[in-house]
């Protein structure tokens, strides 16, 4: 039986060694390109295959490293294998590369109750510091530990904010 599976995957082995592609060679149809001496530059280039490329980008904003980043916006084009023709323009900077074309997918907007919860929150930071104040003592037993004291505050869905406050006489009463 051992013999019989490495014969098959001797012939598997063999059977995809015939079957290599060798790559066609594309002609470049069209190509320029030119570099500036302050960091700007520009190229393009067209296929026989159909690609059509461009792009050209300059030094952009000075990041922590103190190297500027390239800020570049380009194009390119070309047919699927299934005839379909493509075009992808994009932006590429310190924030990174932003491709914009039909076929891509898109996000969906962001529900305008969450843009408001965002901007009453940027509006009012003094309301929601992220803090919870309280103590533990692990190896305690939970009648026996120090309760915690402290607030938490939460945004309810109508944006009205809301703060629980405790302490240990009021968790005393639930024990």
């Amino acid at each position: 039986m051992k013999f019989l599976v490495v014969a098959f995957a001797l012939v598997a082995v063999a059977a995809a060694q015939h079957q290599h592609v060798t790559p066609v060679p594309i002609a470049i149809l069209r190509q320029s390109q030119d570099q500036s001496p302050d960091g700007a530059y520009q190229y393009s280039y067209d296929t026989d295959n159909g690609i059509h490329v461009e792009e050209q980008g300059q030094p952009g904003p000075v990041n922590e490293e103190g190297t500027p980043a390239v800020v570049a916006r380009g194009a390119f084009s070309y047919t699927g294998p299934d005839g379909t023709p493509y075009q992808v323009t994009y932006t590429a900077d310190e924030t990174g590369f932003h491709p914009e074309a039909a076929h891509l997918p898109v996000a969906p907007p962001v529900p305008e109750e969450i843009l408001r919860a965002i901007a009453y929150n940027a509006a009012h930071p003094e309301e929601n510091d992220g803090t919870v104040s309280g103590s533990f003592q692990p190896g305690s037993s939970v009648r026996t530990a120090p309760t915690p004291q402290g607030s938490q505050g939460f945004a309810k869905p109508n944006f009205g904010r809301r703060f629980i406050r405790y302490s240990s006489d009021e968790l005393a009463k639930c024990e």
